[in-house]
């Protein structure tokens, strides 16, 4: 719709309508596909197994071959050092950052649909799973990533019966697994990490000139193209106009000011949170349906994704990406099959009562 009112709409054509397409159509498909329940398991089960092979693969490469995949530049006392990270695999198509991305929306399912269920298997393989997962996330030396890991593990918190109980029990779970982890990093790799918090450590310097690049991009977006943006796709052309890089904006919010500006970006954050008002609803109204539930567990682990894509998007793009519109459509379809199902138990309920007064 903003096509016609943007700076250069010929980009939007050309280039940024056929990529927010392929995305959007994640949305589409599944809500036009996937009816039932038994079909909402057996994508989440395809979807899940995919993620863990693109995070596992590239650590099976790095034990058996030495595997990185890509690196990190940084200058410490005024030498250049350089630090290996790992990335995607050869043929898949992601950085280091989008591979701790890729494991990390893992875990919530992880947890709700394996270390919940009923079946003592899926909960061990569900521990087993996420411990291996931790350390190719580590390899990836991705700050963002251990931070927002930290906020899953937050939301989880919260969003449980008990929040105290699970605090216990997730720092039992947590800090053993982390401390054995971080033994098995390199001096180079810890001190990555220890960068977060040390502005003295190797790398320091890199989260600084994110902020600085953030600072930067935000001016892009703040001029007289700031009410309906420069067209959609047009991230890195705007960048490279008015700051001479043609890297696409690290912030998912400032991308869609440049891109789609202020009226664009009300719609992307309202999106966001209708889908946080429709699991919440959902889930307040699901009288007829267990907390223990495929559905109630599966809703829980959709809010944990949002709330951690929430923080994530102020350290990545992903405008035109394809995660908001799948799990858009997961989110969708996964309440309008609790609220089918706990229509189904009202139903049953009241035919009870009625044969019982019949009796």
């Amino acid at each position: 719709l903003s096509v016609p009112l943007a700076k250069w709409p010929g980009s939007v054509v050309r280039a940024g309508l056929p990529s927010f397409l392929k995305s959007i159509l994640f949305f589409l498909y599944i809500n036009r596909f996937v009816k039932t329940k038994k079909q909402l398991k057996l994508f989440m089960i395809v979807f899940i197994s995919c993620q863990i092979f693109r995070g596992l693969e590239p650590a099976y490469l790095h034990l058996t071959e030495g595997y990185w995949g890509d690196f990190a530049a940084s200058h410490v006392n005024g030498k250049m050092q350089i630090l290996d990270r790992l990335a995607g695999a050869p043929y898949d198509v992601i950085n280091p950052n989008q591979l701790a991305w890729v494991i990390n929306n893992i875990f919530p399912f992880l947890y709700y649909l394996g270390w919940q269920a009923k079946q003592w298997y899926l909960r061990l393989g569900a521990i087993a799973l996420a411990g291996i997962l931790m350390y190719p996330l580590l390899l990836t030396g991705s700050r963002t990533a251990l931070v927002c890991l930290f906020i899953i593990f937050l939301a989880i918190i919260a969003l449980g019966e008990n929040p105290a109980r699970n605090l216990i029990i997730l720092c039992f779970v947590i800090t053993p697994l982390l401390t054995v982890i971080m033994g098995l990093l390199s001096p180079d790799m810890a001190e990555r990490y220890r960068s977060l918090i040390d502005s003295d450590a190797a790398g320091a310097e890199t989260s600084q000139g994110r902020i600085r690049g953030m600072k930067n991009t935000f001016g892009t977006a703040m001029n007289c193209h700031g009410i309906f943006g420069h067209g959609l796709g047009t991230s890195s052309e705007v960048n490279f106009h008015y700051l001479g890089s043609s890297l696409l904006a690290h912030i998912l919010y400032v991308e869609a000011m440049q891109e789609v500006g202020f009226v664009g970006l009300f719609f992307i954050v309202r999106y966001m949170f209708i889908l946080l008002s429709i699991l919440k609803k959902t889930k307040a109204d699901l009288e007829y349906i267990s907390s223990t539930s495929y559905l109630f567990r599966m809703i829980t682990a959709l809010q944990v994704w949002i709330f951690y894509q929430l923080v994530y998007d102020f350290a990545c793009f992903g405008l035109s990406g394809w995660e908001w519109y799948l799990f858009g459509g997961v989110t969708l379809v996964t309440t309008r099959i609790a609220i089918e199902e706990n229509q189904r138990g009202e139903r049953d309920k009241i035919d009870l009562l009625n044969i019982k007064e019949a009796a």
